[in-house]
């Protein structure tokens, strides 16, 4: 009966309450990862420092309950795929997940400081709402396009004309300088 129980708390994840940090491998992480930020602990079980972070890791998901950021681990031993793919070099390493990108923690290995640099990321897509274009009424821009295009051509015409008079002023002159010293030529 005992082994049951124990069993089934276990199952259930009823002996040390649920838990805000969802283990991620490879047979969720895509699914799981596409829409939605992470900030991921890559940890390998039998590393002192992993072991002393995850409690810590733990108090992180409680503390970003109901955030955007969702927060998550990777056995790095067990996962090598995942491992190899975001290139984990030691243990514990800490990484924001967004998308195709990836921002390393470098900071302390405490709860307050984890948070803060999780709550202080700005998303791709927040970043992206900032850089998009607001929308525009096309009836506006088509007459701003017309407006535009008659001053150019008027613009045109008048230097067009200029250019008209400047070349026959000056081909006047120069004819007429001609024409003077041919004159001249003639009588000397």
């Amino acid at each position: 009966k005992i082994l049951f129980l124990l069993t089934l708390a276990s199952v259930l994840n009823l002996s040390y309450g649920e838990s805000e940090v969802t283990v991620l491998d490879a047979e969720n992480f895509d699914r799981l990862t596409k829409d939605s930020v992470w900030f991921i602990n890559f940890y390998a079980p039998w590393c002192g420092h992993c072991k002393r972070a995850m409690p810590l890791w733990e108090e992180v998901g409680k503390k970003m309950k109901g955030s955007a950021i969702r927060i998550g681990k990777i056995d790095a031993d067990a996962e090598t795929e995942l491992s190899e793919k975001f290139e984990i070099q030691g243990f514990p390493t800490f990484k924001i997940i967004d998308g195709t990108t990836q921002t390393d923690y470098k900071g302390e290995h405490k709860v307050d400081a984890f948070v803060k640099f999780a709550t202080e990321y700005k998303p791709r897509s927040e970043r992206a709402r900032r850089l998009s274009v607001p929308s525009f009424d096309a009836s506006s821009l088509t007459k701003s396009i017309r407006a535009a295009l008659e001053a150019f051509a008027n613009e045109s015409l008048l230097l067009y004309t200029g250019v008209v008079w400047g070349v026959g002023f000056f081909v006047g002159m120069l004819s007429g300088v001609l024409f003077a010293l041919r004159e001249k030529a003639k009588f000397d």
